[in-house]
């Protein structure tokens, strides 16, 4: 059976081909909380960051990916495949350089290769 993760590299290799510059690389950052640290008297911050790719949605409505959802001003939505790891809010996301924050992550078909993401650049 073939992986909703293999199928979406499939489809992202294909728009790649097809049109210039729709595809681009980016790195997803997740930061959680770590161990207490009783010398500084903080927790430790544990970073881990996957390298995947995106496509900006602008021609979907949002509505079509998460419905009665309200966009902030300068939110947009990316599909994106490829990480090690699913996205959730408040990740960083390094598209071409820019960084962006999750606002919202749907997995698409709910297997954990593909996701949409709304985004807010940071």
């Amino acid at each position: 059976m073939v992986s909703v993760a293999s199928l979406a590299a499939r489809a992202f290799d294909r728009i790649a081909a097809t049109v210039s510059d729709a595809v681009m690389p980016c790195t997803l950052t997740h930061q959680e909380q770590g161990a207490y640290n009783p010398g500084t008297g903080e927790y430790d911050i544990i970073t881990t960051q996957t390298d995947g790719r995106v496509v900006f949605a602008t021609a979907q409505p949002i509505d079509d990916m998460f419905p009665g959802y309200v966009a902030a001003p300068g939110e947009m939505l990316v599909y994106a495949e490829g990480f090690d790891f699913a996205p959730v809010e408040n990740d960083g996301l390094s598209i071409g350089g820019t960084g962006h924050t999750v606002t919202e992550v749907g997995d698409i078909a709910g297997a954990s290769g593909a996701w949409a993401l709304m985004v807010v650049r940071s």
